[in-house]
This record gives structure tokens, C-alpha cells and sequence, in this order.
């Protein structure tokens, strides 16, 4: 992944939201996100799991309906990698015992 930018002590925004989101599809992870943001890494991953529940006053987001497509498209690969590694586990187990 590129270098993360580094924005300390920010609160949570929506400009920041869509770096956060920008940097995850960039392949950045949870921890280093946070840490470029300057917001705790569970946070980030609120964020980063649709799950941050923003105020009413924090402003319309600015995230592109591409840029919430390949987040889920990234979301996607991280489980079928990890589904892969524990098929392969599974048939390593299955093959020892």
C-alpha cells in the first residue's frame, strides 16, 4: 500500500470516513488507518464495517457510491482469503489425523 497520511488529532469527520474508506480499498489495515487518523483502531474499524454512527449535524457523507462498491468488493476478498485458509487448515487437520 501507498504510504498513510497522517492527520493527528482530528475528530471523527466524514472527510474523514472517506479516507479511511479510501485507504482500507488502498490496502492499508485497521491499525495503521487509525493511527493516520488519529482515531482508536475499533473506531476505525466501526468505520471501516459501516457500523460508526455519525450526529445528525456531522453533514451529508462524501463517499462515492464506487468508493462504498470497492470497500465491500475488499471486505469481500479479506473473507474468501480467510475461508481458503481454513479450508486448507481443515483438509491438513483431516490429513494428520
Amino acid at each position: 500500500p501507498a504510504p498513510c497520511p497522517v492527520l493527528p488529532g482530528l475528530k471523527m469527520t466524514r472527510h474523514k470516513e472517506r479516507l479511511a474508506l479510501e485507504m482500507f480499498v488502498a490496502g492499508h489495515n485497521i491499525a495503521d488507518i487509525g493511527k493516520a487518523l488519529g482515531i482508536s483502531r475499533s473506531t476505525a474499524s466501526l468505520v471501516l464495517y459501516g457500523k460508526y454512527q455519525f450526529s445528525i449535524g456531522a453533514g451529508e457523507p462524501e463517499c462515492s457510491d464506487e468508493l462504498i462498491a470497492a470497500v465491500a468488493a475488499r471486505h469481500l476478498a479479506i473473507e474468501l482469503e480467510r475461508l481458503a485458509a481454513m479450508q486448507e487448515l481443515q483438509r491438513v487437520i483431516l490429513q494428520v489425523v
